[in-house]
């Protein structure tokens, strides 16, 4: 299948086969600072939201515990944004990643 990636968009269709790894922004909630040593922007490379997932676990051991299930799915009351789309409306954990997008993890915020 020919790779039909358009620069700076966020493929969600696309194979992850082959997919090179790209440079990216993380920026994580307050909530999950005690897990990372206080610091809430990371510079990771991963071509999936999964291998960005992989980085941020290398460098934080136990975050991946804080964002995905058991099963590998992101839990329930998080929410990941790349390049301000959640990740829910694309291909969760195997979105593809492009090149210096910047993306947001949060939590889910309900009230009454």
């Amino acid at each position: 299948m020919p790779d039909t990636t358009v620069a700076g968009s966020i493929e969600s269709t696309a194979s992850t086969i082959d997919a090179p790894a790209r440079p990216v922004t993380v920026h994580l909630p307050a909530g999950l600072s005690a897990r990372t040593a206080g610091k809430r922007t990371f510079l990771v490379t991963g071509a999936t939201l999964r291998d960005v997932v992989d980085a941020l676990d290398l460098a934080c051991p136990g975050l991946r515990f804080d964002l995905c299930q058991e099963t590998g799915d992101l839990r329930q009351f998080v929410n990941v944004f790349v390049g301000g789309r959640n990740v829910r409306h694309l291909q969760g954990l195997a979105t593809l990643i492009p090149a210096g997008v910047t993306i947001h993890i949060l939590p889910s915020v309900a009230g009454g």
